[in-house]
């Protein structure tokens, strides 16, 4: 957890605690300072401060935002030569030199950063890198040798100031520990502030950054500028050891090494960029008699440290510590509140009987209802395909409206469109009469539009409250001068922000014992209501839900639902939400709109529109004409077996797990993602010979059961195996023991030809495509025999479908998974590669199972049924009269 204060008590408290670590740590230095060392080791502890002063400023960029920057070595070398050309050349007095190369150290910054905030991660990276190349060819330039020395170098004069020698051993051992102070104390100011949590939040999610009013680049921007106060202040430092500053002192390895010492320490700590700083300013004395020890050792610790140890030495203290409270407390743990579902349990009032909406605008008499969001004739492309198209819906101010749609019918994109992140090809999107279609997302904030997201970006390493806080970043801005000088709005100030966000945390029902505690470790329940919390502390007039439900339980289902109902009651507050649980949207919504397509399908009451046949069968689907019909094939087995039912019937050919024991079996499986419980006790199998279907509502783990079955995500609980052994966990391993998996959205590759993509599928049997299979493969897919030699990219949706499935049984699989098998596809072609799926599993081929959301396409061609519902799979008959009751999995 941060230092930041995360109670009422005030700015004083927080500032207490914020520099609680930073002076504790040079009262240390100061007392290590006076014990009687060696030159050699007195010039260790010199060039460690130095080193410790770059590390704590470049951590903010490094540890806080998580970008990296291997050429920061270039800025130390320019604040010790600007020191040094100061003082040598222009023969300043110290404190003017001083200011002289911090200037120019923070302009040299300011210029690099603005290429560096363009881009992310590896590619700011390598700017930095390139950077270091620069700075070290214009130092050994004979171009500037009157003014850097060239090769060989400049002088550093001999510091004097008030008559005391800071230039030499103690006197500039104490001038550093002088800077590093002022850097730690900067520092533990700039990550306590709002800018700091921003960061922080950047580092989680930049999009969600931008939604909540961060200006991404220019945060960026200036941390990365801030860095160079760490760097020319430790340049000084640096160029009064060395006496004589050349370009070999600040080689690259020295910017990888800041790095390193970074990482050793613990990325985002106070301590740890000061530990890593020591240690690895001691290797040159460890190893002076043998710099390439030196070298191996640096990087062997630096990579062990990466991979192993990733928390760095501050990270290990700290384990260690708890491990050893642990075993002094006898292994017990503190209790804990009761929890229901995951959640805690929420005040007396959360949990009280749900209020009755307000009356909205519309009940008021002869007054006409305010809209709050008009969406108008909006359309949407992606490289020329409709998103959306001409969509025109209306959120009317005080009430709940929902969007509901099968996957892929542009919920998401609307929302996106609304709150600025997606641009609109045309149409006009307005917020209480203000056009706002074309305005950046922190602009449309302003206007009182705010937002949850589907998967809670919450920054983990920070207590449930600075998550909250970060909703007013917009509105607690101040200067970076401001923030490096307090890192507080005053106390006032921020005892009332800190009172708004408590006051938001209990609209929603989070209780008071975990407000301190850190946002990793909450449930997903509560993080959604933190999310929301966020959403709502800034006071919108307009707030837009993501999936609110997506991932819980019935129980945190509810708790969910009660904070909505208490917002809706209030009438203060516009709500537009997208869910796939339809039960959910009955009973909080006022009103639905159905998408299809990106297209406007129905527009109503929740119950005229759950109860419309044409929205049933965007949701349930409808059957499919294929000319192999499986289901005739069940019919006429049937017929010969002298039975009446056209349930769940037999393959067309015997089963070959009653004789062999063939195929996939999956039993109490429970999967999910981090703390979303998704999957809880789902069973079934598939044999070999069979098509087996798998339909739910969008949002209910079906592609989860896939990704967990490949190996792709893990498995929390259950068993699977595959032909009579466990299946492997790992997606290579699973894929070699015979379950292939085609991924929604295909995975084809298409920078690679057809025959390239089927080669890449022979990977799991040794990597060798025959030619005897690729002769079977191009007899099941005719087409793609055509088309052996062109570009995977250039097929159509279909083709790329048959390209993905072919790719899949040239592996030769016991078990073939096809997930989403219809998505993006017209009839026709969806049509033609269910056909091909049937002619697979005939004459003792693989199994097949296949995801879909239209049940009746499943139900008219799949020998079994399987339907997700609550985390569980429901094996039912695969009759018309069946599927008409599986309406129910939807509304």
């Amino acid at each position: 957890m941060s230092d930041t204060d995360t109670n009422p008590e005030g700015a004083l408290g927080g500032s207490l605690r914020r520099y609680r670590s930073p002076v504790l740590l040079l009262a240390t230095l100061a007392v290590l300072g006076l014990l009687p060392l060696d030159p050699t080791w007195q010039t260790v502890l010199t060039v460690g401060v130095a080193w410790a002063a770059v590390a704590s400023t470049l951590n903010v960029w490094q540890g806080h935002l998580g970008e990296m920057s291997f050429g920061h070595g270039a800025f130390v070398a320019v604040g010790a030569y600007a020191w040094t050309v100061a003082r040598f050349r222009a023969e300043l007095p110290p404190a003017p030199a001083l200011l002289v190369t911090l200037v120019v150290t923070l302009a040299v910054c300011a210029v690099v950063g603005l290429a560096v905030v363009q881009l992310s991660h590896f590619g700011s990276a390598i700017v930095t890198l390139f950077l270091a190349f620069v700075v070290a060819a214009g130092l050994q330039s004979s171009e500037f040798t009157s003014i850097t020395g060239s090769q060989a170098g400049l002088l550093v004069p001999e510091l004097r100031l008030l008559g005391l020698n800071l230039g030499a051993e103690r006197g500039l051992y104490y001038l550093g520990l002088g800077f590093l102070g002022i850097v730690l104390l900067l520092t533990a100011n700039y990550v306590s502030s709002a800018r700091g949590r921003a960061l922080r939040l950047i580092r989680a999610n930049d999009q969600v950054a931008s939604l909540l009013g961060v200006r991404v680049k220019r945060v960026k921007w200036a941390a990365f500028v801030y860095t160079g106060v760490g760097a020319g202040l430790g340049g000084v430092v640096l160029a009064q050891v060395l006496t004589v500053v050349t370009p070999d002192s600040f080689a690259l390895h020295i910017s990888i090494t800041a790095v390193a010492m970074i990482v050793v320490g613990g990325q985002g700590t106070t301590v740890g960029p000061v530990l890593g700083a020591f240690f690895f300013g001691a290797l040159p004395t460890v190893f002076q008699s043998s710099p390439v020890n030196q070298a191996l050792y640096a990087s062997i610790t630096f990579l062990v440290f990466l991979v192993l140890a990733p928390t760095g030495l501050v990270g290990l203290g700290v384990g260690l510590f708890r491990a050893v409270a642990h075993r002094r407390s006898g292994g017990k743990a503190a209790p804990g509140p009761l929890r229901i579902g995951g959640s805690h349990l929420v005040t007396e009032a959360a949990s009280a009987p749900v209020v009755p909406p307000a009356p909205s605008p519309a009940d008021e008499g002869t007054r006409s209802p305010v809209a709050a969001v008009e969406v108008i004739d909006v359309d949407v492309t992606f490289a020329g395909v409709h998103a959306l198209r001409k969509v025109t819906d209306t959120l009317t101010a005080g009430r709940t409206h929902a969007l509901i749609g099968p996957n892929g019918a542009g919920k998401s994109t609307l929302i996106n469109a609304i709150t600025g992140i997606q641009p609109v090809a045309s149409g006009a999107i307005k917020v209480f009469g203000t056009d706002v279609t074309r305005l950046h997302p922190h602009a449309i904030r302003r206007a009182g539009v705010g937002r949850t997201f589907q998967n809670p970006s919450l920054v983990d390493d920070l207590s449930v409250l600075e998550n909250v806080r970060l909703g007013l970043f917009s509105e607690q801005q101040q200067p970076l001068v401001l923030d490096l000088l307090r890192g507080s709005l005053g106390r006032r100030s921020e005892a009332g922000a800190v009172a708004r966000c408590e006051d938001a945390l209990r609209q929603v029902g989070l209780a008071p014992s975990l407000w301190s505690q850190r946002a990793g470790g909450v449930s997903l329940a509560d993080r959604k209501l933190v999310d929301l919390a966020r959403a709502l502390v800034s006071q919108p007039r307009v707030l837009l839900l993501d999936e609110p439900t997506a991932g819980l339980g019935e129980d945190e289902m509810h708790v969910v639902e009660n904070a909505l109902l208490r917002l809706r009651s209030t009438g203060q507050v516009s709500i537009l939400l997208i869910a796939h649980h339809v039960a959910f949207v009955r009973r909080v919504a006022d009103s639905v709109t159905v998408l299809d397509a990106g297209e406007v399908l129905a527009s109503g009451s929740p119950d005229e529109v759950t109860n419309d046949s044409s929205v049933l069968e965007a949701f349930v689907g409808t059957p499919l004409e294929i000319r192999r019909s499986r289901t005739a094939q069940k019919v006429a087995v049937s017929a010969d077996a002298g039975t009446s039912s056209v349930g769940a019937l037999p393959p067309t050919t015997p089963p070959v797990s009653a004789r062999s024991g063939s195929g996939l079996v999956v039993a109490s499986l429970s999967a999910g993602y981090g703390l979303a419980r998704v999957l809880d006790d789902v069973s079934l199998c598939v044999r070999r010979g069979e098509l087996v279907g798998l339909a739910g509502r969008n949002g209910v783990g079906k592609t989860t059961l896939l990704r967990s079955l490949s190996g792709i995500s893990g498995r929390a609980g259950g068993t699977a195996a595959i032909d009579g052994r466990p299946l492997p966990r790992r997606p290579e391993a699973a894929a070699r023991a015979g379950l292939i998996h085609v991924p929604e959205g295909r995975g084809v590759i298409p920078s690679l030809t057809v025959l390239e993509n089927l080669r890449v599928g022979a990977l799991a049997v040794g990597g060798r495509l025959t030619e005897d299979r690729l002769d079977c493969t191009v007899d099941r897919f005719p087409t793609l025999g055509r088309l052996l030699r062109r570009q995977a990219g250039l097929l159509s949706g279909g083709e790329q479908q048959m390209l993905a499935i072919a790719r899949g049984l040239v592996a030769d699989p016991s078990i073939l998974m096809i997930d989403e098998l219809s998505l993006g596809l017209s009839p026709k072609a969806t049509s033609e590669a269910l056909e091909v799926v049937s002619a697979i599993t005939d004459r003792g081929g693989p199994g097949v199972l296949v995801v879909d959301q239209n049940i009746k396409t499943l139900a008219s061609v799949c020998d079994r049924l399987y339907v997700l519902k609550d985390g569980t799979a429901v094996e039912v008959e695969s009759h018309r009269e069946s599927i008409q009751d599986l309406q129910e999995v939807y509304f």
